[in-house]
């Protein structure tokens, strides 16, 4: 599962690809930007479903119709994200998901979270929340270094962004405002691709039983 993938390949990747110059992804760079994490940010306002609209490239989320379904710890301290996404594969479409847990990194505000996808055991990294409107959209951003000793420094810095929206559809206008919300935040933008969410309900429908949502339902918290 491609998804599966981004549990293990988010904090050991890179070592290969950036040795090669031109393949090297754009989510690469020489330091992390000093963003501002969202005010008056509860935990709360993430629960539901999140359509991925635009997101930095990336080796693991390589399909279309990406969602992610937000659900609430029974005592609020930590949110599980289930993300589901539907890969190409010759003629039919894959079905593809992770789970990754977010909770609060102490001392600092409350929309700086720690994102960590729990299979194949992964590392903990920063999903900080630079703007939300609950029932509208989202944006998320992470950056964190990796010790690589051909990069200058001796770090590299992998650096990923998010637009969520609450439907599959944004219009170019907020998308834009979206984007700039990252870029004034000294996050890099001009490799943002928009996400295919065209006819994403029949195909998830076509899967049946076979998803998240449809196992689950849209629940406010966990039981």
């Amino acid at each position: 599962m491609y998804l599966k993938q981004l549990c293990l390949l988010l904090t050991v990747l890179m070592g290969v690809v950036a040795s090669t110059p031109r393949f090297v992804s754009p989510s690469v760079r020489t330091y992390c930007p000093n963003v501002t994490a969202a005010t008056n940010f509860t935990m709360n306002d993430l629960v539901g479903t999140w359509y991925e609209v635009s997101r930095t490239p990336n080796q693991w989320e390589l399909g279309k119709c990406t969602r992610v379904h937000h659900i609430l710890s029974e005592n609020g301290t930590e949110i599980s994200l289930h993300w589901e996404q539907l890969v190409p594969d010759r003629w039919t479409l894959e079905y593809s998901y992770a789970l990754s847990i977010a909770r609060h990194i102490p001392g600092l505000p409350s929309a700086n979270l720690l994102l960590q996808f729990i299979q194949q055991g992964a590392y903990p990294m920063p999903y900080t929340i630079l703007d939300i409107v609950p029932g509208s959209y989202y944006v998320a951003h992470t950056c964190y270094a990796f010790p690589y000793r051909w990069f200058p420094g001796g770090f590299l810095y992998v650096e990923m962004a998010w637009v969520m929206s609450r439907t599959p559809y944004m219009n170019p206008i907020s998308r834009e405002l979206r984007r700039l919300t990252l870029e004034r935040s000294g996050v890099i933008t001009s490799w943002m691709k928009n996400v295919d969410q065209n006819n994403c309900d029949a195909a998830y429908r076509e899967l049946g039983n076979n998803t998240f949502l449809a196992s689950n339902g849209d629940r406010r918290k966990t039981a």
